[in-house]
């Protein structure tokens, strides 16, 4: 992964347990769950590159989003909150991630999405010139992510 500036986590079910019992602000359920292998693993990266976290969350925005990350105390490895309330557009939607690189100052080719969706997280940032980690492990052709992790720990490997 030559040239990342940036490392752009998706938030639900990438770093944290997207539980569908609960509606509401994240930070305000009862409670949080870190996807296995985050708190092991961010410190590797995050001491190598700005990391930044995206959503099209449906009741957080990036203020509460935060809080989150700060209940959970892995709030430090993240420079950058955004969610789809803040931008006016939802993944995959290629303004979504422009206006991301916009917001960075930095070219999209310098951009890396790491998300569980292929969909919203793989398709359009790869698209656009980003380099793209898909982190699931169900069977399937994902020929755009430059490379499929079935967990967020093997990311140790790779950066």
């Amino acid at each position: 992964m030559n040239n990342i500036r940036w490392i752009i986590f998706d938030w639900g079910d990438t770093l944290m347990f997207d539980n569908p019992d609960y509606e509401d602000e994240m930070y305000k359920w009862p409670q949080i769950t870190l996807m296995p292998g985050v708190a092991e693993t961010l410190p590797t990266i995050t001491n190598k590159y700005q990391c930044a976290v995206v959503s099209n969350a449906f009741y957080s925005n990036a203020d509460t989003m935060k809080k989150a990350f700060d209940r959970m105390k892995i709030d430090n490895h993240f420079k950058l909150y955004i969610t789809s309330k803040e931008i006016g557009y939802k993944k995959p939607d290629e303004r979504f991630f422009t206006h991301i690189a916009d917001l960075l100052e930095t070219p999209l080719h310098t951009l890396c999405m790491i998300g569980n969706d292929y969909e919203k997280d793989i398709v359009t940032p790869k698209k656009l010139g980003m380099k793209t980690i898909l982190v699931t492990s169900l069977n399937g052709e994902y020929p755009l992510a430059d490379k499929i992790i079935s967990d967020f720990s093997e990311l140790k490997n790779i950066f």
